[in-house]
């Protein structure tokens, strides 16, 4: 799943490229969370809540605050460099303001779509080989990156899932086995370091025999059972941090 932006202050314009992007999702078997704004303020503000994007397409002509200011923002005030901003304009030769946001690529409006296509087709290729973990909670299917996830935490009936969304931890929960993940293919580098804690191993900030602390501060013990496994598998996936 990739979460993707659009901001232009036509509205006529979110919705052709919303449009589009369904369209690009359906014929390429992917997975688009899309949201429009029709101002930079708009974006800046939802981004200041602690929402982030992979994918950003930014109008150039905004009314107040301009696309090559909101670019500015998310890399410099945001220290956001992995969000990727696909600049649009009705002009062209804007190059060098928009050096300093390191856009991903420039479209021109009207925006053709064998064109808006290409940039998607590149933009999959280079950044959207993240793994997903899928869960159902409440009907609902839901899918988080695996590089976000510290650990899972099995209580009762539940599985609890700690993880990084921004800035902030959160945790989310749904109703499964603790099994379930060991048999997981793309859960092949967490551990099990007791029966209730199956632990991303690149998560692991520092080890000892009987515990380990993880990216989110929590300090979990290791249970005696596992402990050679935990040991054999932090020294083999992550020794330099060791």
């Amino acid at each position: 799943m990739v979460k993707v932006a659009i901001v232009d202050d036509e509205k006529i314009i979110c919705t052709e490229l919303t449009k589009l992007l369904k369209k690009y999702e359906n014929e390429h078997k992917t997975v688009l969370e899309i949201h429009n704004f029709n101002s930079g303020e708009d974006l800046i503000d939802d981004i200041k809540e602690n929402s982030s994007y992979d994918l950003i397409l930014l109008d150039i002509e905004l009314a107040e605050i301009n696309g090559v200011e909101v670019g500015c923002f998310i890399r410099n005030t945001e220290n956001d460099h992995t969000c990727q901003i696909i600049y649009i304009s009705s002009k062209a030769g804007y190059a060098m303001e928009l050096f300093q946001v390191r856009p991903f690529n420039f479209l021109i409006k009207p925006i053709e779509e064998n064109r808006l296509f290409s940039c998607l087709d590149d933009y999959m290729k280079l950044f959207s080989n993240e793994m997903y973990f899928e869960y159902v909670n409440k009907k609902m299917r839901k899918l988080i990156p695996v590089s976000k996830i510290y650990y899972f935490e099995s209580c009762g009936r539940k599985i609890i899932i700690h993880f990084s969304n921004g800035q902030k931890c959160e945790k989310y929960e749904y109703y499964g086995k603790m099994q379930e993940l060991i048999d997981n293919k793309c859960l092949t580098n967490f551990v099990l370091i007791h029966k209730s804690f199956f632990v991303n191993i690149f998560h692991i900030l520092s080890y000892s025999y009987e515990e380990i602390t993880v990216t989110d501060g929590a300090i979990l013990t290791v249970s005696k059972p596992n402990r050679k496994e935990v040991r054999r598998r932090i020294l083999e996936c992550s020794a330099d941090k060791f």
